[in-house]
């Protein structure tokens, strides 16, 4: 397993609310991975996907991968160009692209 290596200059830093919201992410070489950091206080949900899909692929529900207050996980993120968050009590994440885990 390769430890993560940030594409640095990639780094967002987004709020997370209860209605689903998306933000464009790098994809490609060296970007197939995203640390997201919920540096806030409440539970987020998020999601990748690419722009090219339609429909319920860039909306973020309670179903999708939960990220608790204060931990960052690393997911993969493959040719996924999107990432929707959503947040019950709203939170804050940073969201950065590299490879690795």
């Amino acid at each position: 397993m390769q430890p993560f290596q940030p594409l640095y200059g990639s780094n967002q830093v987004v709020t997370s609310a209860a209605v689903s919201a998306v933000v464009g992410i790098p994809s490609g070489r060296g970007a197939d991975c995203l640390r997201v950091v919920n540096t806030g206080t409440g539970l987020v949900h998020v999601r990748t996907f690419s722009s090219k899909d339609s429909g319920a692929n860039g909306v973020a529900s309670a179903a999708d991968f939960p990220i608790p207050p204060g931990v960052a996980s690393t997911i993969y993120a493959g040719q996924h160009d999107r990432l929707a968050h959503i947040s019950a009590a709203g939170t804050t994440l940073q969201i950065i692209a590299g490879q690795g885990f």
